[in-house]
């Protein structure tokens, strides 16, 4: 039964929701001059808000973001969440149209602005053994 649940998920997420990343950084080489490089994973998300109720100014800000991802990648708190901000008259590609290695945006890169968010909580939806999706907070 969660198995539905968790197909349909991905499947509601996947029609309504856009490409996102998730950062993990490494550092490498000397503690005293470390080289910092990022592993990045292309997840699929919808960007929902709070409720006012939710919103206290502290542990759920005005500006804090609100993401339904899929559980295709597991989601960890240490990790950032990017998102970008489109120019002027570009639209993503649909989902089934994404091919390994190839940018997702199908656009020039001077028409897309990362934006980078910490990710402040991380809610795993997993009524039963197997994940159906992660609520994360992500915050600028």
């Amino acid at each position: 039964m969660h198995e539905q649940f968790a197909s349909l998920a991905t499947r509601l997420i996947a029609k309504n929701g856009r490409p996102l990343e998730l950062v993990t950084l490494h550092e490498t080489g000397e503690s005293w001059n470390p080289t910092i490089t990022e592993q990045t994973a292309l997840v699929v998300g919808v960007n929902t808000s709070f409720k006012m109720g939710e919103v206290d100014g502290t542990l759920v800000r005005a500006t804090d973001k609100l993401f339904l991802i899929d559980a295709m990648v597991e989601v960890e708190p240490e990790m950032r969440l990017r998102d970008y901000k489109l120019g002027a008259g570009t639209s993503l590609k649909p989902l089934g149209e994404w091919r390994v290695g190839i940018d997702p945006f199908g656009v020039a890169v001077p028409e897309v602005t990362p934006i980078d968010y910490s990710i402040v909580a991380v809610i795993e939806v997993k009524p039963g053994t197997r994940t159906i999706m992660y609520k994360v907070q992500a915050r600028v």
